[in-house]
């Protein structure tokens, strides 16, 4: 079987903009692995600036800007792409909350090329230490993973608010909730499907039984924060042995409310 991409997907609240987060994340990558460390950098495409030095890591992790039009001026920040073209290929990008009041929320997207001997989930708690996240997930997304849902499809990084407190009238629409009516924390309503390892921080509280996921995964680490657990010990049953992944994940799922998980469309 061709090797599956690796995935992690961050959102958080905390603000990740400060250059303290850049060089952090940076030496995570760099710690797990050397063939992880970014390359190239840029806020757009093409993404060709060398990072030959970590003051330019930290200079374009975020730049500020300012949108204009109607009238209005909106301060925001603009996040990082990054890539790596050479060896362990991979690409990423950060996106952080703006100043409008709209988009409070950071993401932060990372896609690797499967390589055996990398130590996939330190790379992904850490990074969730770092970043606290409201979700977080690592995945990887042989065929069979790849699901149609009535919100999206699952066959990437999940991310970003909306992700979570969307849904789908009953006319086909999308709906979200009024953004002036926000509640602290947020208030996370719905996944897509749960990945291999998964974060849950305060935002989806209500939607599971900590008792239960702590009895029924493979392993699982609750703090202050949230709970980071993982649906097998070994990361290769995604692709390797995917009916025990997902007779295990199919368990772990009960751990959660009726009507978390989004509606899978038949194939």
């Amino acid at each position: 079987m061709k090797s599956a991409d690796v995935v992690i997907g961050i959102t958080t609240y905390d603000d990740i903009s400060n250059s303290d987060t850049a060089r952090a994340v940076y030496d995570i990558l760099h710690q797990c692995d050397a063939r992880l460390t970014p390359e190239f950098v840029n806020w757009h495409e093409p993404v060709n600036i060398p990072i030959e030095k970590l003051e330019t890591w930290s200079h374009y992790w975020t730049t500020d800007a300012v949108i204009r039009g109607q009238g209005t001026a909106t301060d925001v920040k603009i996040g990082a792409i990054w890539r790596r073209r050479k060896s362990l290929r991979n690409w990423g990008m950060v996106n952080h909350a703006s100043g409008n009041n709209r988009n409070l929320d950071s993401t932060l997207i990372m896609a690797f090329n499967q390589k055996s001997g990398i130590d996939w989930f330190t790379l992904f708690s850490e990074l969730c230490a770092l970043l606290r996240p409201a979700h977080g997930m690592l995945h990887q997304f042989p065929p069979q993973e790849i699901k149609e849902l009535d919100y999206h499809r699952f066959d990437s990084a999940v991310v970003g608010e909306k992700a979570f407190t969307g849904r789908v009238a009953e006319d086909g629409n999308k709906v979200f909730p009024d953004l002036r009516k926000r509640t602290w924390p947020r208030q996370f309503k719905y996944l897509p499907e749960l990945a291999w390892a998964n974060y849950l921080g305060p935002e989806l509280s209500s939607t599971y039984d900590t008792a239960s996921i702590l009895n029924r995964a493979s392993r699982a680490w609750p703090n202050e924060h949230g709970l980071l657990f993982r649906i097998t010990d070994d990361f290769d049953d995604v692709t390797e042995d995917h009916e025990r992944f997902s007779a295990r994940r199919l368990e772990l799922r009960d751990c959660f409310v009726a009507g978390t998980f989004r509606q899978a469309l038949p194939q």
